[in-house]
């Protein structure tokens, strides 16, 4: 997908409820570099940083982004969304 236009989204909704460009934008150019390994044991980490518990937080790809937000406060990867942070 060639991006000519700005594909606007808003970060304080859940990426279902996104425009159907970014969420096409977001499942060609992000989701297929995401993943929640930590480059142990041959896994591929693609995440640029940890948090507190060790959890893949966030992923940068060009100029926006991308954190997970859990639902717990601990090791559990129970997943929430995804919030955006940035400019496509």
């Amino acid at each position: 997908m060639n991006i000519t236009d700005t594909i606007q989204f808003d970060e304080s909704k859940l990426l279902s409820e996104q425009s159907i460009e970014f969420q096409e934008w977001f499942a060609e150019n992000c989701q297929p570099n995401i993943t929640f390994a930590d480059g142990k044991n041959g896994s591929v980490q693609t995440c640029a940083t940890f948090d507190q518990f060790g959890r893949p937080s966030t992923w940068i790809f060009e100029n926006i982004t991308v954190e997970a937000i859990y639902f717990t406060e601990n090791q559990n990867y129970t997943f929430n969304k995804f919030i955006f942070n940035g400019n496509i």
